[in-house]
Parts: C-alpha cells; sequence; structure tokens
C-alpha cells in the first residue's frame, strides 16, 4: 500500500493521466487499493492547475541501489551481457515534488516521497518550495484528510519506508496564525 501511494501520488503531482493496471475484478487487491484512487483530494490535486505542471525541486545528497543494473537504459532485445553491463538503478534516499494549487503562491500541493529501506523524518522548508510565498502555514495531510496544523518556517514528519506524504499548504497571515511549530 505504501508503494501504491507512492506511485499514485507521483503521478497526481506531475499532472500525468491518471491510469489504473491492476486486475478490477480482484475484490482483495480493490479493497486495499481504493482509499488511494478514490481520495477526491488527491485527484483534485491531479486536476489542479496554476501555471505549471507539478515537478521534483529538492533531493536527498545521498542515494540509494535499487537494482542491479538499470534496464530502463537497455536497448530492445539487449544480450544478457548487455544486460550485466549496465550500471545499476539509483535513487535519492528521498525526494519532494510540488505542484502549485492556486495562482500567487497561497496553496500549493508537495509530495515527500521517502525511497529508502527504513522510516524517515523528512524536513520541509516551506521557503525550499518553488513560488510558495508563506512563511507560516496551514498544513493538511492528503492521505488522513485532515489539517496537521500551522506551522512556522517548516514542518517534520515521519514518513515509512516506500511511502510518502502528500501535503497541502496554504499561506496564513502570521499576525492571525496561531503557530504549532
Amino acid at each position: 500500500i505504501a508503494e501504491t501511494r507512492s506511485h499514485f501520488a507521483a503521478w497526481a503531482i506531475v499532472s500525468s493521466p491518471l491510469t489504473l493496471s491492476h486486475d478490477p475484478s480482484n475484490l482483495t487487491i480493490m479493497d486495499a487499493i481504493w482509499p488511494v484512487l478514490s481520495n477526491r483530494e488527491l485527484l483534485a490535486i491531479s486536476q489542479a492547475y496554476a501555471g505549471y505542471s507539478g515537478g521534483p525541486f529538492k533531493e536527498a545528497a545521498e542515494g540509494l541501489q535499487l537494482a542491479a543494473a538499470d534496464t530502463a537504459l537497455a536497448r530492445p532485445g539487449a544480450s544478457a551481457a548487455e544486460l550485466a553491463a549496465l550500471p545499476p538503478l539509483r535513487v535519492p534516499a528521498w525526494q519532494y515534488l510540488y505542484k502549485p494549487l492556486e495562482w500567487g503562491g497561497r496553496k500549493a500541493a508537495v509530495l515527500l516521497m521517502n525511497h529508502g529501506k527504513e522510516a524517515a523524518q523528512l524536513t520541509l522548508a516551506f521557503a525550499d518550495v518553488p513560488g510558495l510565498g508563506c512563511r507560516a502555514c496551514s498544513v493538511r495531510d492528503v492521505w488522513s484528510r485532515k489539517d496537521v496544523g500551522t506551522f512556522n518556517g517548516s514542518v517534520t514528519l515521519g514518513v515509512g519506508s516506500h511511502d510518502c506524504a502528500l501535503l497541502v499548504l496554504t499561506h496564513v497571515s502570521p499576525h492571525v496564525a496561531r503557530v504549532a511549530a
């Protein structure tokens, strides 16, 4: 489920067409993934457009090796020797993606992806989010469909292995906001 959430959220935040590649007649799978597929807040992020379709903006300097060979680099019909000579598939330990949800930098969706084998504490500095104009931001957790609170400057969340946090950040006037952290 963690990888399903990460996969589907990554497609949504970069405005890609959302396609399903599972057997919809398998009710065990449908029951497990339905909360992800039917999340209206996630679908609204996918459909939003405020001048940019979404993309990455920050990643870890440290990397992880996911596979012995990056087979995406292979030519069709590559031999076993050619496949063995390919470099390993490496990714950053974590990566952040964003998508503006309103014109003017007052609201954005941010996806925090943990590619690691262990849970990680990921910190998002609001100033790092391109175009986001808030120092104090209201933070909403899209997966739980709950407001997390109002934070000043940054927010830190625990993100499970191969999982993600999907947040909606909204500008809050620091004169009005009660800041949680």
